[in-house]
């Protein structure tokens, strides 16, 4: 968590959620992360899993869920550990009703015509991610013990998440670059690294040792 840049009652929440789960020896509880495009949401669960030690997570995009069978199936597949389904508002209400019964019980039950089978799912978390926290039923949202909302970065917080990247990468740079780049990412880290990538491709393209703020304005006006 200590990599993380910004969103700190978010990485707090988390934290303390995370050593609970280890103090008393059991399963995190369910967590939904609420917050617009482009903010960091896939990114803190790649880290809540490393947190808790997992060695995979199973990632399930809502869209690709169409009816209640689909979604048993998932259910059915999941590993114990980390469930992230991202995107949640968009299962149709039946399949959130479901989902909702599911978790409150941990079972599937299955029709074989004249029985019906309940079939255990697995003690995982769910982590469920929305940028349309109004497109959930209430008793799903409900349902979760953490609901956490992702707020827009600042300017020195974008500047930092594009510094770090840069370093990371081992690219050379203008000191003021970084800055530059956060002044037109609109709050919005997928859009300051998008703005570096654009950037790199100029220098690339152009030659150079390293990036520059020239760079950057060109690409911006492309």
């Amino acid at each position: 968590f200590r990599q993380v840049i910004g969103q700190n009652h978010v990485k707090k929440a988390l934290e303390i959620a995370v050593e609970a789960s280890f103090a008393e020896q059991k399963r995190l509880d369910d967590v939904l992360l609420c917050g617009p495009p482009g903010l960091g949401k896939t990114g803190l669960v790649t880290v809540l899993q490393h947190e808790l030690a997992l060695p995979s997570m199973t990632t399930v995009l809502a869209q690709s869920v169409t009816n209640t069978a689909e979604l048993n199936s998932v259910l059915l597949s999941a590993t114990e550990g980390l469930l992230f389904l991202d995107e949640v508002h968009l299962l149709s209400g039946h399949a959130q009703h479901s989902l909702l019964k599911i978790l409150d019980t941990r079972t599937i039950d299955i029709s074989t015509g004249k029985s019906v089978t309940s079939i255990p799912v697995a003690p995982f978390t769910l982590v469920a991610a929305t940028t349309d926290p109004d497109g959930i039923i209430a008793p799903l949202v409900d349902r979760f013990r953490l609901v956490l909302h992702l707020d827009f970065y600042d300017e020195g917080e974008l500047a930092q998440i594009v510094r770090q990247r840069l370093v990371a990468m081992g690219w050379g740079f203008e000191p003021n670059l970084p800055v530059e780049i956060a002044r037109r990412a609109k709050q919005t880290p997928r859009i300051a690294l998008r703005l570096l990538s654009s950037c790199r491709r100029w220098q690339m393209a152009e030659g150079g040792e390293q990036l520059t703020v020239d760079h950057l304005r060109r690409a911006c006006e492309v």
